[in-house]
């Protein structure tokens, strides 16, 4: 993003972003660079304060994809930060789905949330969310993600491979879909499995999304549990729910 294309944003009411980081300006860079070595972490920080500014009630969803070096480092965001756009943020943290943490990682996960949070950087809860009804943005019906290529897919933490594109938008907006796949994907519910039908997380869990699903279906792997493999527990979930309503000390 420029400043050019964040007014054009501002002017067709572009409200809500979801915007990555991962780690601080070192770690960061070494894992999101231009072809000539480059980093961008400095441009990422410098537009998250400037629509902040351009567009007064946005919303922005400050994603940390962490790995085990990620958690170590990742307070040194928060200076950078203006007091207005942390008014605007919402934190949401996620593993970086090939790496192993520890119980120590875990550990300096929650303290990390609680370093934000007295800052005024919250975090939404993605893992629990009652009566939301899917599982992930992604599973609903009306998602759709457009590649610079104008190829269609359903999922962002999936790569942009052919087999996954469910449709081509056109040169006059109309996108010509393809209804195979997108039959495959909504084919059974995100929670159409005796394990999720079994458990009593069910309701706040909903399964795995629908791109888990259909690849272990299609591969005849077992459907994976989300639940069992979440760095953040019911219990904590529960407990913080609670401070925040005062009904615990």
């Amino acid at each position: 993003m420029d400043e050019a294309m964040i007014n054009k944003m501002a002017e067709l009411r572009f409200m809500s972003y979801q915007i990555t980081i991962d780690g601080n300006e070192a770690h960061h860079n070494q894992i999101k660079h231009r072809a000539d070595g480059s980093g961008t972490f400095k441009e990422v920080i410098r537009n998250i304060n400037m629509l902040t500014e351009v567009i007064p009630d946005v919303s922005v969803i400050l994603r940390v994809n962490y790995d085990r070096k990620t958690l170590y480092c990742i307070e040194d965001v928060i200076p950078l930060l203006t007091e207005n756009a942390k008014k605007h943020i919402s934190m949401d943290y996620q593993k970086v789905w090939q790496v192993k943490c520890t119980e120590e990682d875990y550990k300096q996960l929650e303290k990390v949330k609680a370093v934000f949070e007295e800052n005024g950087l919250h975090y939404g809860r993605w893992t629990y969310n009652p009566f939301r009804y899917h599982k992930c943005y992604a599973d609903r019906m009306g998602h759709y993600v457009v590649n610079y290529d104008g190829r269609v897919f359903k999922c962002t933490a999936r790569d942009y491979g052919d087999d996954k594109v469910i449709g081509i938008l056109q040169g006059d907006g109309q996108v010509d879909w393809n209804y195979n796949l997108l039959g495959k994907l909504f084919a059974h519910a995100t929670f159409d499995n005796d394990n999720c039908l079994k458990c009593k997380a069910m309701p706040l869990c909903m399964g795995p999304c629908i791109t888990k699903n259909i690849e272990a279906r299609e591969s005849g792997d077992p459907i994976p549990c989300d639940y069992n493999g979440m760095a953040y527990s019911l219990s904590t979930f529960v407990a913080e729910e609670a401070r925040k309503r005062n009904l615990v000390v």
